[in-house]
């Protein structure tokens, strides 16, 4: 898998303010900062976008909340990379909605040349609203 580009909206240390990190251009990429600056958080939202799954909160109950921002009540993470010769998008959102109720949402996409954009791969039932049950 090739990372092309990240944006993340209220995840972990990442804000309100969506924030898109790009990684084209790059042959090695090494993440460095200060304790608590978003470099575990960016790794955590890959695999949370793909398997629904982030290392800190792996075998907790109500583990996407544990992803949220502190404060917040919704995060996002669109995720693009290669899979070979394909170009996919993952688009993975958590809410709580009115009295906790978490909502979670997911897209899986493929890039389509021949139309110039993303063609999804997620049927219509999964990508509707789905009530989390912990």
């Amino acid at each position: 898998m090739i990372p092309h580009e990240i944006t993340l909206y209220n995840f972990l240390s990442y804000g309100q303010n969506p924030q898109t990190i790009s990684f084209d251009g790059y042959g090695l990429i090494c993440l460095s900062g200060r304790n608590g600056h978003g470099k575990s958080a960016l790794l955590d939202a890959m695999t949370w976008s793909l398997w629904g799954q982030a290392r800190k909160t792996t075998g907790t109950s109500r583990a996407d909340e544990g992803l949220l921002r502190l404060g917040a009540r919704s995060m996002m993470v669109l995720f693009e990379f290669d899979v070979g010769n394909r170009r996919y998008r993952v688009r993975r959102e958590f809410s709580l909605r009115q009295g906790n109720k978490p909502h979670l949402t997911l897209d899986i996409a493929v890039y389509d040349e021949a139309v110039d954009g993303y063609h999804s791969l997620t049927d219509k039932s999964i990508r509707q609203t789905h009530e989390v049950i912990n």
